[in-house]
């Protein structure tokens, strides 16, 4: 009989066909192909040799890179990679193989839908999971500026916003003032008084761009010529004297002088910061058109050199993985995977930080929040990645999920222990002074397990030092409150109740005396657009047409175009 490790490329093998079959007959495809049957035969042919298990990880992700380095080429710009259902189960599941498959009785797909489909959460904590394909899409918007290009769109939009709340107070004060002006006119009952009033205002308005743009430029540190600074000495004489010959004329109305200088000083302020706006809105627009287009060139080769450093990683952290558990990598789809591994992590990570509930107050956390979790093909326990601050963690645990998750939580405790005062710690206990820093890491680790799982529960497996050394350093203080609970998606906390009934008395007294403020200011202020309106409709006929007061046209957000993140055809 044939030796199954010798037939090499004479086999066919199901999947492997299917996930190839659209990715080309060249030579590397065929190499890959050849090499994973190959690899396959031999490690079916002894699955306890681990060097076939080592050649059959190394073929395996080879394979992987080359199916998403084809697969991150034919993105159009900042597109993400879209996968079939075959290669989904290859990249995030390891199933490459039915040979593999059916060598297992253990062997189902049944419920691999609903593997990474998660229905809880924990109380005030955000932890974002990943598949591999999530997660390396996740990259690819980051490497191809998507953030940055919302972060420009918003600086954009916002701008375009802000100079609309100034071009709207510029016509506000304008408004205000022809109020003042017909509140004038009004009471003066003089209309050639009035008259030289508002020539002399006009005279001001007319004045007002020109002397906005100077001090415009001026604030800005553009240097003015001398042509230039004598204009704006004679348009600030020309406001000035203006100002003193309308404030002699109307001296019996000092109030209302006051309100037409402070309205024309607000108009000026607003036109010198809708100004800088206009300057910066053209700057903004520039700089994203010009990112956008730039993202959109980008060469294939530069994002297969991207794909190949992200699976580059996670191959190193899945052998890390092993490597940390003391087994051979095996990433091959041979089992049935568990549904919802979400809500056992969860459910893991909320015991955890029952017992240590300071883990997350560390400089790390306060600049990059809670860990990720990228999931990943293979079997062992949870490890911690500080440079993407992210448990990677195996579809299938060594033992359960509980345990993969204490691992991952002490190796974040570890790396996140910057000042080394945890490690030191634990290190001086007398069991431990002599280990080395690996053997030092997977003591903590096995000690974590032992105080979760049984010491907490009752069970007394540690001597008085170690005992000791974990009710000062992890076990919650008599002072803090620990609150941690799973909770199903949209379930609130049972202590937060909305509604007034909830509230204690003086929270509700003072909630109502706001409600009665707030109404009783939106009435004055109905009062007196009321009273306005009735005064410009009395005074139409007689001076309307001569309180047209002009505003220079401003960019509007309806002129600009729309940007979006177009594709390169």
């Amino acid at each position: 009989m044939k030796d199954v490790s010798d037939m090499g490329s004479e086999i066919n093998d199901i999947i492997l066909d299917k996930l190839l079959e659209n990715e080309g007959s060249d030579n590397k495809c065929a190499e890959i192909k050849n090499d994973m049957i190959s690899n396959i035969s031999k490690h079916l042919a002894n699955t306890r040799d681990p060097f076939a298990k080592r050649s059959l990880n190394y073929a395996y992700w080879n394979l992987i890179t080359y199916v998403l380095k084809k697969k991150v080429a034919a993105t159009k710009g900042a597109s993400p990679m879209t996968f079939s259902n075959d290669e989904l189960l290859a990249v995030n599941y390891g199933y490459v193989s039915d040979m593999v498959a059916k060598s297992s009785e253990k062997f189902s797909l049944e419920g691999i839908d609903d593997v990474f489909d998660s229905s809880t959460r924990i109380n005030d904590i955000e932890i974002k999971f990943y598949s591999i394909t999530d997660w390396l899409n996740e990259q690819l918007k980051e490497f191809m500026g998507i953030y940055e290009i919302e972060k420009l769109r918003t600086e954009y939009d916002a701008k375009v916003n802000k100079t609309q709340e100034y071009k709207k107070s510029i016509e506000d004060n304008v408004m205000l003032k022809k109020q003042v002006l017909a509140s004038i006119g009004r009471q003066l009952n003089n209309p050639q008084l009035f008259l030289r009033i508002y020539n002399l205002s006009e005279k001001i308005n007319q004045n007002t761009n020109k002397y906005s743009l100077f001090k415009f430029k001026g604030n800005s540190g553009m240097a003015l010529s001398k042509e230039e600074r004598l204009e704006l000495i004679n348009i600030e004489n020309e406001i000035n004297t203006s100002r003193n010959e309308r404030k002699e004329l109307i001296k019996s109305f000092a109030g209302l002088n006051n309100d037409l200088c402070k309205y024309e000083d607000n108009v000026i302020e607003n036109e010198i910061e809708l100004l800088g706006l206009v300057s910066g809105l053209a700057k903004a627009k520039a700089d994203l058109e010009s990112f956008i287009v730039a993202k959109n060139e980008t060469p294939a080769s530069k994002k297969e050199d991207f794909i190949n450093d992200r699976v580059t990683y996670i191959k190193n952290m899945f052998e890390l993985v092993s490597k940390r558990n003391k087994i051979e990598p095996t990433p091959c789809l041979s089992e049935k995977i568990s549904p919802r591994i979400p809500d056992m992590i969860i459910e893991a990570l909320c015991e955890y930080l029952k017992a240590d509930p300071r883990v997350f107050k560390t400089k790390k956390f306060k600049r990059f929040g809670y860990p990720s979790v990228i999931f990943v093909p293979g079997c062992g326990n949870a490890i911690y990645s500080y440079d993407y601050n992210s448990f990677i963690v195996p579809v299938f645990p060594l033992t359960n999920f509980k345990e993969s998750v204490i691992s991952a939580m002490v190796l974040y405790r570890w790396d996140c222990d910057e000042d080394k005062e945890f490690r030191e710690a634990y290190n001086s206990l007398k069991p431990y002074k002599k280990l080395s820093f690996v053997d030092l890491q997977r003591a903590l680790i096995k000690d974590f397990t032992i105080y979760i799982t049984k010491e907490l529960k009752g069970y007394k497996l540690f001597d008085k030092e170690i005992r000791d050394w974990f009710n000062w350093q992890v076990a919650p203080k008599k002072d803090e409150v620990v609150e941690f609970e799973v909770l199903k998606h949209g379930e609130a906390k049972h202590e937060k109740k909305s509604g007034l009934g909830s509230q204690k008395p003086e929270d509700r007294v003072g909630e109502i005396m706001a409600k009665a403020s707030e109404a009783e200011m939106k009435r004055d202020e109905a009062a007196k657009l009321i009273t306005a309106s009735s005064l410009i409709k009395n005074y139409r006929s007689s001076i309307c047409s001569a309180l047209s007061l002009r505003i220079s046209p401003y960019i509007s957000p309806r002129s600009s175009r729309a940007i979006s993140f177009s594709t390169k055809k």
